[in-house]
């Protein structure tokens, strides 16, 4: 009488290493998506949570906040942009605990944007959001809670808040 073997086979432990790790890439992916939708999330309401703060800057003081570079010009917290904390002055700690920075980039150029003449202002997004359909905010494939935030004057994974007179800058 021969002793039967227990256990598997070479081929087998391959198969199932190849199952688990083809498993495994799957959750990895649908991981990566849902962050950048929640990253996606964040800007969005990092926008609404500082336009708030304007507003509240505005009624108390019949102006927009002025930009950290000066009037008429884009300040964020990014090297291309002036990279400072207080892209938009006299709103912290007043108005706003702190002003938010974008929750993967800030860097380069890619990170949120303030820009005011004292009369308008317009706060975005810049080049960062990322799950974008056809990397144009008003494309059909976005919903409309993103199509209703597209900046008009750019097609580009860009989104904006903004007072009525800057709308075309």
């Amino acid at each position: 009488m021969t002793a039967k073997r227990m256990g598997f086979t070479l081929v087998e432990l391959l198969v199932v290493i190849a199952i688990i790790g083809l498993l495994s890439s799957i959750v990895v992916a649908s991981l990566n998506s849902a962050r950048a939708k929640a990253r996606d999330a964040r800007r969005i309401a990092d926008l609404k949570e500082i336009q708030k703060a304007i507003e509240f800057y505005y009624d108390s003081n019949n102006q927009y906040p002025q930009p950290a570079q000066g009037w008429g010009n884009w300040s964020g917290h990014c090297p291309s942009y002036g990279n400072r904390d207080d892209y938009i002055l006299g709103l912290v700690p007043t108005y706003i605990p702190a002003l938010p920075r974008d929750p993967r980039y800030d860097d380069g150029s890619q990170c949120y944007l303030y820009r005011s003449d004292g009369n308008n202002y317009m706060l975005i997004t810049h080049g960062t959001m990322e799950t974008l359909a056809g990397g144009d905010p008003s494309a059909s494939g976005n919903p409309p809670h993103i199509q209703a935030i597209d900046r008009p004057c750019c097609n580009q994974p860009t989104i904006a808040v903004y007072s009525s007179g800057a709308r075309d800058w």
